[in-house]
């Protein structure tokens, strides 16, 4: 049974934990994040990721920061845009030790429901996918499953993805192709600061449930779901589900369907 590391604080006892873990030995690898819109202070903090990127490289790996540029348009949309709010936001080379990569060229298509364009950058390479966890106006909730199955893909293929009535389940399909072109994967979801919408929402949210703590483990699906868990106790409603009208457990039945992982797992607690 897939296991998974908890803690309510991401202290520096859970990351060496979760660093000794990750199945990353000498060896590139992307660290995939969001790092937030200029306004929207909820995601996740170059001090919440710094400690990651150090550890890795006590282990000779070489990281770097990955997300791609955006089809909602705004400064993110551009490779140097995107990198500006990054800096805006506390991320920088010498802040979290290591370089940031923002896709936009080159990448790798995949026939699908859509024609999945995935970027290079990763393609090839283990990755380090940093989560946080939040609501969402399309998936009730925004965590792993979305982090890699969106935020992997070019901009033509994020709007093509988000055009399509069945896109709960074309996020599962995309996550499936790019966990199918990267080597070893890892997860880490961090459930604070959990607002009403996405961190891609470039203006203040405030927290609609109180701070939970962080999961971290081998299996993209069994996250989402212990995740989901502990939202549903903590709030003790689908809070998300009402502000949004969809359940996040439509997103992980789908993600069942198409073979990402298990709804079960064993939970360690540091």
């Amino acid at each position: 049974m897939t296991e998974l590391l908890f803690s309510e604080d991401i202290s520096e006892e859970f990351i060496e934990k979760a660093v000794e873990r990750m199945p990353f030995q000498n060896e590139e690898v992307a660290v995939k994040l969001h790092m937030g819109e200029p306004k929207n202070p909820n995601h996740l903090r170059p001090r919440e990721v710094e400690p990651f990127v150090r550890l890795l490289k006590k282990k000779n790996c070489r990281p770097f920061l990955f997300d791609t540029t955006v089809s909602y348009g705004g400064r993110k949309a551009s490779i140097e845009g995107h990198l500006e709010v990054a800096e805006e936001n506390g991320f920088s080379a010498e802040a979290v030790g290591c370089p940031i990569t923002v896709g936009d060229g080159e990448n790798v298509g995949v026939g699908g429901s859509v024609q999945f364009e995935i970027a290079e950058d990763i393609v090839d390479k283990s990755m380090l996918v940093l989560t946080h966890v939040k609501g969402h106006m399309m998936t009730g909730i925004g965590a792993a499953i979305k982090n890699v199955g969106i935020g992997c893909v070019t901009k033509k293929t994020k709007g093509e993805m988000h055009s399509q009535d069945d896109f709960l389940s074309v996020i599962a399909e995309a996550c499936v192709h790019v966990l199918s072109k990267a080597e070893n994967v890892y997860y880490v979801n961090l459930l604070k600061r959990m607002a009403k919408g996405c961190d891609c929402e470039n203006h203040p949210m405030e927290p609609v449930i109180d701070d939970i703590g962080v999961f971290a483990g081998g299996d993209i699906l069994a996250i989402d779901r212990a995740s989901y868990d502990l939202i549903l106790e903590k709030a003790g409603r689908d809070v998300f589900r009402d502000l949004h009208g969809v359940s996040f457990q439509d997103q992980l039945d789908c993600a069942e369907r198409k073979g990402l992982g298990k709804q079960h797992c064993q939970i360690i607690p540091v």
